[in-house]
């Protein structure tokens, strides 16, 4: 039985994850800096809340340090550290004088990683997103003290609190390899010391 439907405005919104009191319901949306033109510059992350018992936004947290547009996130279990990938628009290179069509190259695309600190809305660390790591599988261990990124095949460990890298699963058989490909993936173990 359907028990609320939430409609999000023309940002669009995209669902990250419940309180964990189950009321309120999380979500990143994209702000825009006033702009005809939509640049990964003027745009930034915006958080909702959701009432899920009223359908309504209580309350929206800007993230301007987010520089971007959204792209997937993760809440930690205690709904008060937020993981949020970030996709921008890089630079272009310098043209190839040799180019036979120089002007059918569009933009590079990268992302980053934010971690943020809800209860204060400040940004606690950022890193690149490596081309190799990914973000299919993108999560934090049930005591929030690790932060799990992958993509094909790469699993990737990093301390959540600074950022700092801590190690890439062995995916030398198949089957890891498999298994990573697949978005959401990763279970912990209740106490964080098994995936």
């Amino acid at each position: 039985k359907e028990i609320q439907k939430l409609t999000p405005g023309s940002g669009g919104a995209s669902p990250i994850g419940f309180s964990p009191d189950g009321k309120t319901l999380l979500a990143s949306e994209l702000a825009v800096d006033g702009e005809q033109v939509v640049r990964s510059d003027k745009t930034w992350a915006r958080i909702a809340y959701w009432d899920v018992a009223t359908g309504k936004v209580t309350r929206r947290r800007d993230l301007k340090h987010a520089a971007g547009y959204p792209g997937r996130a993760a809440l930690s279990d205690d709904a008060k550290t937020l993981v949020l990938q970030m996709i921008v628009t890089l630079p272009l290179p310098k043209p190839d004088p040799f180019d036979i069509d120089p002007g059918a190259r569009g933009p590079e695309v990268g992302s980053y990683l934010t971690i943020v600190d809800l209860t204060t809305g400040k940004e606690r660390w950022k890193t690149p997103v490596r081309a190799a790591e990914g973000t299919d599988v993108l999560t934090f261990s049930p005591d929030g003290k690790i932060l799990v990124t992958g993509s094909l095949g790469v699993i990737t460990l990093r301390d959540a609190a600074n950022g700092a890298f801590l190690r890439n699963l062995d995916t030398s058989t198949k089957d890891i390899r498999h298994w990573g490909r697949l978005r959401g993936a990763i279970a912990f173990t209740p106490d964080s010391k098994r995936i």
